[in-house]
């Protein structure tokens, strides 16, 4: 028996015996889905380039079964669309999709940094439902941002959370579940905010404003810092509990997981 015999016979085994230790009761994966982004890195001619070739992408658990995910909103040379997250039912897609001014990128390109121009960018989130295949803009509606990301359900499965740019300052916002009564959850003297979510029970929400960590009232009351004494505070998580958050803290070019 050669190599190559034995350890396909051995994956053989290894996948029978698998099998009769799983539990009778566990769930097929047959009905679930990935979600992701694809896109080329190699391509010549900058950053943008190669952003604009992204597209969000679903297949199924097994990696079989890839669909391109509203690929209708892929309608100019210089727009993507990006893959973000799944509606608690698992029933709808959360795309972003974005567009560039290609003038714009260049000049990115050679100052090295953002130019987050209305005119110049757009950006817009949008539900999928996957079994209609209908496609709704939901930072489109009642429109207060050419640049809206971050967006995320909110546990009481009522509303959307969202972080638009705002005059330049990108802020914490809440909607309704069709797009309808956006507000600011931001509080007093809010600077640029991101990493914005909510606790599990849906009480708290959290976010880094100028690299300072915050927790407020889910309607963005009692908003309080959290203070470690380092300049850099971001990307604040919560526990499964809702007790506890988790945060890289330190200083620059050194920063560390935090709990708080």
């Amino acid at each position: 028996m050669n190599l190559t015999t034995t350890r396909t016979n051995l994956a053989f085994l290894i996948s029978l015996l698998m099998q009769c230790l799983a539990p009778a009761d566990e769930p097929q994966l047959t009905g679930r889905r990935i979600g992701y982004t694809e896109f080329r890195t190699n391509l010549p001619g900058g950053r943008h380039a190669n952003v604009r070739t992204m597209r969000a992408v679903t297949v199924k658990a097994d990696g079989t079964g890839r669909q391109l995910v509203a690929q209708d909103l892929v309608d100019d040379p210089d727009a993507w669309t990006q893959f973000v997250g799944w509606s608690p039912d698992g029933e709808q897609a959360i795309v972003y999709r974005g567009w560039q001014d290609p003038e714009n990128a260049q000049w990115e390109e050679q100052h090295r940094r953002f130019r987050m121009l209305p005119g110049k960018w757009q950006l817009d989130s949008y539900l999928v439902d996957l079994i209609s295949g209908k496609v709704t803009n939901v930072t489109g509606i009642e429109r207060i941002s050419h640049y809206n990301g971050g967006l995320f359900f909110m546990p009481d499965g009522k509303h959307l959370g969202f972080t638009p740019l705002i005059n330049g300052i990108s802020k914490p916002y809440v909607m309704d579940l069709d797009g309808r009564n956006k507000r600011d959850v931001s509080g007093k003297d809010a600077g640029f905010a991101y990493g914005y979510s909510a606790s599990p029970d849906g009480r708290w929400i959290s976010y880094h404003e100028n690299y300072q960590v915050y927790i407020a009232n889910a309607d963005g009351s009692n908003k309080r810092h959290i203070k470690t004494g380092n300049p850099f505070d971001f990307a604040p998580r919560w526990s499964a509990d809702g007790q506890w958050l988790l945060f890289v803290s330190g200083v620059r070019g050194r920063s560390n997981p935090y709990p708080g």
